[in-house]
């Protein structure tokens, strides 16, 4: 379930990418945003990874 969740987070995190240029104005803090995402995403699902194995 936690590496699920880490998965959704990475998947959101390029979704606010991708969006982030209709958006010219909050453009530097979407894709801060969307970097910590997938960051964050990945960090989990590599927590995760241990109960996978």
């Amino acid at each position: 379930m936690i590496g699920l969740a880490g998965l959704l987070a990475v998947v959101a995190g390029a979704m606010v990418a991708c969006v982030a240029d209709c958006f010219p104005r909050y453009i530097e803090a979407l894709e801060t945003a969307a970097g910590l995402l997938v960051i964050g995403g990945f960090a989990v699902a590599g927590y995760a990874l241990t109960t996978f194995i």
